[in-house]
This record gives structure tokens, sequence and C-alpha cells, in this order.
């Protein structure tokens, strides 16, 4: 029993090295990535990155909103008192305080995935472009190359 709690933990802390990092540079990547592809690539296959960020947005949104929940509250605990211990109680304890950072991490979640169903529905003649669009990203590209 005790080996299989141990391994357990161990794929825990391996999922979290792994997981944590990447969600840290979510939002850069984010942005960063398809303009990248768009400059660096004749006619980048943007849809590539439809289906990661549809999956992979709500998990991030999720994280996020855990890490920020609380940063208001300890911010302005610390400002005041120099320091963060503490903190957790003047908040309500344990319960309070574990109670809304899930409370906000599901949120994120489900609010993410919400936004992006209704994304796709009112986006739908967007989300396929003509071939206009295609074609200026294209072009920019021809252009800024000879320069």
């Amino acid at each position: 029993m005790l080996k299989s709690i141990a391994k357990g933990l161990a794929g825990l802390i391996i999922l979290n090295l792994i997981l944590v990092p990447l969600m840290v540079m979510a939002p850069v990547t984010y942005f960063v990535a398809p303009f990248y592809v768009i400059a660096h690539s004749d006619g980048g296959n943007i849809s590539s990155f439809t289906i990661p960020y549809m999956c992979l947005g709500p998990l991030v949104s999720a994280f996020w909103m855990l890490v920020i929940c609380h940063w208001r509250t300890v911010r302005r605990y610390r400002i005041e008192n120099g320091t963060t211990k503490g903190w957790r109680e003047a908040e309500g304890g344990w319960t309070h305080t574990m109670a809304k950072s899930i409370g906000f991490m599901f949120a994120g979640l489900f609010g993410s995935v919400l936004t992006e169903v209704v994304f796709a529905v009112l986006a739908k003649p967007w989300l396929y472009p003509p071939r206009h669009y295609v074609a200026y990203f294209m072009m920019h590209r021809s252009r800024c190359s000879r320069l």
C-alpha cells in the first residue's frame, strides 16, 4: 500500500513539474506562437492551433484563476502587516480560502469552456475565413521579407 501511495505521489510530482511551467508560460505562448507561425512560414497553417488552444485554454484559465483569486488579499495583508504570516487565518482559515480557491478554479474552467462554446456558435462565419485573409498575411509576409 505504501508503494502505491509513493508511486502515485511521484506521478503527481512529475505531472506538476511538467504542467506548472507550461501553465505559467501559456499567456506568452498563446500570444506569440500564432504570430511566429504566420511570420516564419509560407502561408502558415494557423488553423493547426485551434484544437490545442481550445482544449488547453480552459485548463490554463483554471490555473490562472487559482493563482489570482487570493492575490489582492495577500498583497493587502502583506502591505499592512509586513509579512504574509497569519493571512490565511485573517481570511477565514483553511476552509474558507480553499473553498474560494476551488470555486475560482472551477469558475475559470467552466467559464472558459462556456465562452469557447458561445464563441464557436456565434462566430461560426468567421471561423472559416475566406481566402483573402490568408492572402493578406501571405502578402504582408512576402513584402516584409523583401525589405
